[in-house]
């Protein structure tokens, strides 16, 4: 199955936008993706939505969310733009 959604931030944030897609029907786990470059971030997303794919970096989907604070979303963009659609 495609990723249809990258979430870019495993944080409070991003966890929350997972939770929320998964429980009220509006994504899948198994077309999920989380990247978030904290060890203990990926652990915990990965403990809490079993199925979504977590990872390091960005991987290939077809919509990217930004869930990162402001001071690190320009960086999170650049990281994310050779991966984002068209």
């Amino acid at each position: 199955m495609a990723i249809e959604l990258l979430v870019m931030g495993g944080g409070k944030m991003g966890s929350a936008l997972v939770d929320g897609l998964v429980r009220h029907g509006r994504a899948s786990s198994g077309t999920l993706a989380v990247c978030d470059p904290d060890d203990a971030a990926r652990e915990r997303m990965a403990h809490a939505h079993p199925g979504v794919v977590v990872t390091p970096g960005p991987v290939e989907a077809e919509a990217v969310l930004l869930a990162v604070k402001p001071d690190v979303a320009e960086a999170a963009c650049r990281l994310v733009a050779p991966h984002a659609p068209g």
